[in-house]
């Protein structure tokens, strides 16, 4: 088996530990996951590098992920305005400082939030939705999920016009993931993609 680091902004249970904890042993069923936690994204993109290289420290893991939405902006310059390439610059810098091979980490910036990954699907959306007494009309595929600036929102749409309430990231999008059946789908999302790869490049 393989151990790989994933470092994310969230805390355990999160959206993101939930939705990595079940994708990645779907793509590789030899790969363990390590998971880190920083409660934060710019405790991430501060504190991460450090982190990185404690997990690469001596072979422990063989790769490690380090893994934030695009939104919100959180460098302390940007002036409010998200940038995926200051970002990844910013890491990367502070990886080199701290004597981490670039090779070994892959930096996984999704725009604009984890749920453009959820929105591929549109049948794994329809099933989470629909209840047997309330069928819906199918959710389309999303072909472009990353396009959208506000996912999240879309989803949110989705939850109120077909459940009546809140969409709640730590539950639904882990339902959401657990209801894909060919993780391919998710492939419309260019950082899904890059996950994918950097799983399969082991």
């Amino acid at each position: 088996m393989t151990r790989v680091g994933v470092i994310v902004e969230c805390g355990r249970d999160g959206a993101d530990h939930k939705v990595l904890a079940s994708v990645i042993p779907r793509l590789r069923p030899d790969v363990v996951p390590e998971f880190a936690f920083l409660g934060s994204k710019r405790a991430l993109l501060t504190d991460g590098p450090k982190l990185a290289a404690g997990l690469l420290k001596e072979g422990r893991c063989a790769r490690v992920l380090l893994v934030w939405d695009l939104v919100p902006c959180d460098l302390p310059d940007a002036k409010g305005k998200p940038c995926r390439r200051n970002e990844r610059e910013a890491v990367r810098a502070t990886l080199e400082k701290e004597g981490v091979a670039l090779d070994r980490v892959t930096l996984l910036c999704i725009t604009h939030e984890l749920e453009a990954w959820l929105l591929a699907d549109g049948t794994a959306l329809t099933g989470v939705l629909e209840r047997p007494t309330h069928p819906i009309k199918r959710v389309k595929d999303d072909r472009d999920p990353e396009d959208h600036s506000n996912p999240k929102k879309l989803l949110q749409k989705l939850f109120k016009e077909h459940r009546g309430r809140d969409y709640l990231d730590a539950r639904h999008a882990a339902e959401i993931v657990a209801a894909v059946t060919n993780l391919a789908k998710l492939d419309a999302a260019p950082s899904f993609r890059r996950l994918r790869e950097a799983l399969d490049g082991l």
